[in-house]
């Protein structure tokens, strides 16, 4: 059993870390080239500074009303003491495309917030070799 006062005590860090945790993005839609690199960016605030054994951020692509995770997104991890959950895709293809849900977890306390990614087919001039044959008639 827990003493009334260390509960007490519990509630109010709890409600505290969840008061002031938000999570907001600076962008909400990414149009980017097939074949670029994109790093999706949730910015978070904790009130306080990061302790960094009680966050986990995840990128997770929404299809048909359900999330997975994205394999592809690398989390640049020396970015969370700044405050930001930067998710890095290398080599953008064209299934990368959709909705992405970034959520963030610090200590008791979630927040997430919806992301955009458009890509676009490269387009440009294809370089088309046409071989003529020439003859010689006498």
């Amino acid at each position: 059993l827990i003493s009334l006062p260390c509960f007490l005590f519990y509630i109010i860090e709890y409600e505290e870390t969840a008061c002031f945790f938000t999570v907001t993005v600076p962008k909400e839609l990414y149009v980017v080239d097939h074949g670029s690199n994109v790093t999706l960016e949730c910015d978070f605030d904790t009130g306080d500074p990061v302790e960094l054994g009680a966050i986990t951020a995840h990128l997770q692509k929404m299809e048909n009303d359900t999330s997975s995770h994205n394999e592809r997104a690398i989390l640049l991890e020396e970015q969370l003491p700044l405050h930001k959950a930067l998710f890095y895709i290398p080599q953008v293809r064209m299934s990368d495309a959709g909705q992405y849900r970034c959520l963030i977890v610090y200590r008791n306390a979630w927040d997430y917030k919806y992301l955009t990614l458009k890509v676009k087919a490269k387009t440009g001039r294809m370089a088309i070799r046409k071989e003529t044959e020439l003859s010689y008639r006498k």
